[in-house]
């Protein structure tokens, strides 16, 4: 089983799930920075939101986990959560 390259700001079954359903560095890429606060999920930047739902595997990995995707906030928004 690969680890993760990047730090991990999900669960590692998250992780493992994606990485298996697409590959790896697709994880990696998309998961690095994400905010998981129960079975909701916001990544770090609107381009991984839309990689992630774009891409079928990720998504039914994901669904499979009941993980809901939230969409980022844009930088500087005053509610957003890891400080950007």
């Amino acid at each position: 089983m690969d680890e993760p390259a990047l730090p991990l700001t999900v669960d590692i079954e998250l992780w493992e799930a994606v990485a298996d359903a697409v590959r790896p560095t697709f994880a990696d890429s998309y998961l690095s920075g994400a905010i998981q606060i129960g079975r909701n999920v916001t990544p770090h930047t609107a381009i991984a939101y839309d990689r992630l739902t774009a891409n079928e595997k990720a998504a039914q990995a994901m669904d499979g986990l009941n993980i809901k995707l939230v969409r980022p906030l844009p930088f500087g928004h005053p509610q957003r959560m890891d400080g950007f």
